[in-house]
Formats: C-alpha cells, structure tokens, sequence
C-alpha cells in the first residue's frame, strides 16, 4: 500500500492553528493585559512588513503606534485592580459615595458597574448608611442579607 506523504501546506497550517491555539490558552491563563497580546501581534506581523517596500517604515511607525496605545488602553485611573480574562476588563475601585450606588467599592465589567462590595466588619456603617450585619445590640440584621464569608482573594 502506498502512503501519500503529507503536504507541507497542510501540516503549516495545522501547525500553525495549534500554536495560536496554545499561545491564546497561555495568555488567558496568566490574565495578560492588552499591550501583551498586541506587542505579540507587533513580533508576528513584523516578520512580514520586512518585505512591505517603500512603506515600509510607515508600517513599522503605525506598528509601533499600535502598541504603544494598546498600552493606555489597559489603563483606568484611580482603580485598585486592573484584571484581564480573555473576554472582559474586571476594574475594582473605590465607591465613591456621590454616584449614589452602595458600598465600599465597586467592581466594573467593561466599564459597565457590575457590583459594589461592602465591608462586613462589626459595626461598620459605609457611607450610603447601610449597617453591618449586626448592629449596636448584637443581634443580626434582617432588612439587609449578608453572608459574612471572608474573602482573602476576589481575583
């Protein structure tokens, strides 16, 4: 029986979408923020503006250009936390008692607000007036539901 050796095209490609594969897996499970995944993407498409001609240099200029705002883009100031998964931007902030939402802090996907986060210490009254779980007199709370489960880590 006679073995059809296998295309160089073929296996390129084949080898080349499980690279992507991989290196998309790698990337999301270290949280890498934008100017990673563009400075990556700066390497790959470098490799092909070597032969671009007289345009060469805009090429590499608007590249260069890409990256460096890529890098702005992973910034929000006057945020806590910055974290990336592959699909959104989770930014933790300090709440502030003017936009009328309660809590302590506020956590917001894709610049959307998702949640705010109380502080679930004994006799603590954050700034919109909520009380703690347990007030004064010890005892709980039952206009407001809280699971007082410490959290070491949110991210």
């Amino acid at each position: 029986m006679i073995t059809p050796e296998p295309s160089w095209p073929i296996l390129s490609t084949s080898a080349g979408s499980l690279i992507g594969t991989w290196l998309f897996v790698l990337l999301s499970v270290f949280y890498q923020p934008p100017l990673t995944w563009f400075a990556i993407l700066a390497v790959l498409i470098f490799i092909f503006l070597r032969k671009t001609g007289p345009n060469r240099r805009l090429n590499l200029a608007l590249l260069a250009c890409i990256v460096v705002f890529s890098w702005f883009a992973g910034q929000v100031p006057g945020s806590l936390r910055v974290t990336w998964s592959p699909y959104q931007k989770l930014v933790v902030s300090k709440n502030d008692p003017k936009n009328g939402q309660p809590g302590d802090y506020l956590v917001t996907v894709n610049n959307i607000a998702y949640q705010t986060m109380l502080d679930p210490t004994e006799n603590s009254t954050n700034r919109s007036g909520y009380i703690s779980p347990r007030d004064e007199r010890s005892e709980p709370v039952t206009t407001f539901p809280c699971y007082c489960i410490p959290i070491r880590r949110v991210f």
